[in-house]
């Protein structure tokens, strides 16, 4: 399974790399293949569906300015890349904690795709080896 895992990483982090790049979430998710969910505003006490808690690593969206995408965040099974859209200050009154809505793209795979991922990556590994030998 640690395999598998570090596909996941792998793939999480070439997501974050290509956002990053384009400066354009969406569109590197559709290139990778992954699913892009909007939430709604959310505190820091908040949960977000499939990601979870944000008080876990997905806490880097509070800290991140509009339109910053963040770096792979892993959560088991789960890579995510975060774009935050938008974050409003609440009064003082109530803590000062803010509220934001972010882009939040999930990249899951079952174990069956993430097999499928290994193949493909010794299949070009092997590849190369043999262009290297040739």
């Amino acid at each position: 399974m640690n395999v598998l895992r570090l596909l996941l990483s792998q793939k999480t982090k070439e997501l974050s790399d290509r956002a990053k790049a384009e400066d354009d979430l969406k569109k590197a998710a559709k290139e990778l293949g992954a699913t892009v969910k909007t939430t709604d505003f959310v505190l820091p006490d908040g949960q977000v569906p499939d990601l979870g808690n944000l008080s876990g690593p997905a806490a880097v969206v509070f800290s991140m300015k509009p339109g910053e995408i963040s770096g792979p965040i892993e959560n088991g099974n789960t890579g995510a890349v975060l774009s935050l859209l938008e974050k409003q200050e609440l009064p003082h009154r109530i803590l000062l904690l803010r509220r934001i809505r972010s882009a939040t793209l999930f990249f899951k795979v079952s174990s069956r795709k993430l097999f499928g991922l290994f193949v493909q990556n010794v299949r070009e590994q092997m590849q190369k080896i043999r262009q290297d030998q040739d």
